[in-house]
């Protein structure tokens, strides 16, 4: 199982008052959702850019940083070094995207990419058209890992079904040819 830790650092920036830890357990799909969307993951060139955007969204970050780390305190989490943050973020996006490569595709070979984030979204909505008890807000709350296993499941069920009509479909079509002009 994964842990995403991060040091909580005194005023002075070298004593370490204390240690938060996560789980993917602890992970939310919606919080793995709104991080993706803000680090814009797709359009990172490099670690640089990921770190740039980490500190032009610090009230998003902190905000996240309260889902991800719950027992932090708004202090705690000011006093979280920005190197800290940048490393369990890349944890998260690496465990995000190691879970979502897991998930069954159809091989249709179209070469087009979707944003993870956009993907995320599309799992989200997916999801809630399957299982019309399930609304968004539902999905968003629930842990990434059991969300990402619930849709992999649900998509290779998909999959095998449509085979199977496929196998029908052409095992009961019959071939027929049009009927010549002096068929009356």
């Amino acid at each position: 199982m994964n842990e995403f830790k991060a040091n909580v650092y005194g005023a002075n920036g070298v004593t370490i008052i204390k240690t938060l830890e996560s789980t993917e357990a602890d992970l939310n799909f919606g919080t793995v959702r709104k991080l993706m969307k803000l680090i814009k993951i797709d359009n990172a060139d490099n670690s640089l850019d990921i770190a740039k955007t980490i500190g032009e969204s610090q009230e998003e970050i902190k905000a996240l940083l309260g889902n991800i780390f719950p027992e932090a305190t708004v202090r705690d989490r000011n006093n979280i070094k920005v190197e800290e943050l940048f490393s369990v973020f890349i944890q998260i996006v690496k465990y995000a995207v190691e879970k979502a490569l897991s998930i069954p595709t159809e091989s249709k070979g179209d070469g087009k990419s979707v944003p993870f984030s956009q993907l995320l979204f599309q799992i989200n909505y997916a999801l809630c058209k399957e299982y019309t008890a399930l609304t968004p807000f539902e999905v968003d709350e629930k842990p990434y890992f059991k969300v990402i296993e619930l849709f992999s499941e649900t998509r290779e069920y998909q999959i095998t079904i449509a085979e199977e009509n496929k196998s029908k479909d052409a095992q009961t079509r019959k071939i027929r040819r049009p009927a010549g002009d002096d068929w009356f």
